[in-house]
């Protein structure tokens, strides 16, 4: 606060130090025995302002420290790291109400945090508890798979696999926060790490009758080998849901100018100029998402984006309505030494 804020903020004692001078003049006025001249009154204005001004000066000089402590508490630091230039009941009084206020707003936050572990405990729980009738059900497909049509053999394992992919959605969201405990960053060929991840889709790329094909020369990378291909899964997944049957999926390994990493393009409906911006957004499924009779979780590109930042990994999408999307994930080209996730 400077000194003409403060002085705002006394407008009152201002104008009721001018009340007093205007009345002080008024008496001596009406006294009979005395005699005011313009020389009188303005002496008198011009002693009391300047007494006026010295208290003034003096009271924003002894609280100028305070105001700056307030700034300072403003900084989100406590007020027992502040507050040493109390002089007043009136700054005590604010010095109490601010630490109750900081002290209730931790107790509810603490209690907000408590909530979140034990909704994160839960699905964790919930995840592992249906993962095991869904293994039964595998099982049980399995047996029937000469009992029924190939085709709707299929296509019940294709429904068996989106139940797997939202179950795995659910963890990965769950354990987004606790990223830092649950990594392990080591050297891993990216060709293996495509295959692993396109390997539970073989179905899908029947079914449809697309072509995968895979481009460019193998190297090895810095990344963890369950996270990115989970990333890698959801890209591909969205390729296979949004590309037309008789369409085609490229997977291309690239490392040139600088660059390094893997290119995920497809021949599907691409995504509408207005989407793209909003594409990575939580819960954003867009135009293509609710006009497809596969409805979408908005979830996909929304843990892909945000596990592959925690990565050190950058995720870059460019497409072309009814041409098709391409997705880029860019990988560092780093050691041990100098590796650090993001989240560090």
């Amino acid at each position: 606060m400077n000194f003409f804020t403060y002085l705002l903020d006394r407008g009152f004692v201002l104008l009721g130090w001018l009340a007093f001078y205007g009345l002080t003049l008024l008496l001596v006025w009406i006294y009979p025995k005395l005699s005011v001249s313009w020389d009188f009154a303005v002496y008198l204005f011009l002693l009391e302002f300047f007494m006026m001004s010295f208290f003034l000066a003096w009271d924003y000089g002894r609280k100028r420290q305070y105001y700056q402590e307030l700034i300072m508490l403003a900084k989100e630091r406590t007020p027992e790291q502040i507050f040493k230039n109390i002089h007043t009941n009136e700054q005590h009084l604010v010095e109490v109400t601010i630490a109750a206020l900081i002290e209730r707003q931790q107790l509810e936050l603490n209690q907000v945090i408590q909530r979140q572990q034990e909704q994160r405990d839960f699905l964790n729980s919930w995840v592992h508890e249906i993962k095991v009738p869904l293994a039964a059900l595998n099982l049980l497909q399995q047996a029937i798979a000469d009992d029924i049509p190939e085709a709707r053999y299929y296509q019940m394992e294709n429904e068996v696999g989106h139940i797997n992919d939202y179950v795995e959605q659910v963890l990965y969201y769950a354990r987004l926060d606790a990223f830092s405990q649950d990594y392990l960053i080591q050297e891993t060929s990216l060709a293996d790490l495509a295959h692993e991840a396109v390997k539970n889709f073989a179905n899908y790329f029947i079914m449809k009758h697309l072509q995968l094909q895979f481009v460019g020369a193998d190297f090895t990378v810095l990344t963890d080998a369950k996270w990115f291909v989970f990333i890698l899964r959801q890209i591909i997944a969205n390729a296979i849901k949004y590309t037309p049957d008789n369409g085609k999926i490229t997977i291309e390994l690239f490392q040139a100018d600088g660059k390094r990493g893997i290119r995920i393009t497809d021949t599907g409906v691409g995504i509408p100029p207005a989407d793209l911006p909003r594409i990575f957004d939580q819960g954003f499924t867009g135009s293509n998402g609710r006009n497809l009779e596969q409805k979408s979780t908005g979830l996909g590109l929304y843990l892909a984006k945000n596990l592959a930042q925690k990565l050190g990994h950058a995720l870059d999408v460019s497409s072309i309505l009814a041409v098709g999307t391409t997705v880029t994930i860019y990988l560092p080209e780093l050691n041990f030494y100098d590796y650090q996730p993001s989240f560090l």
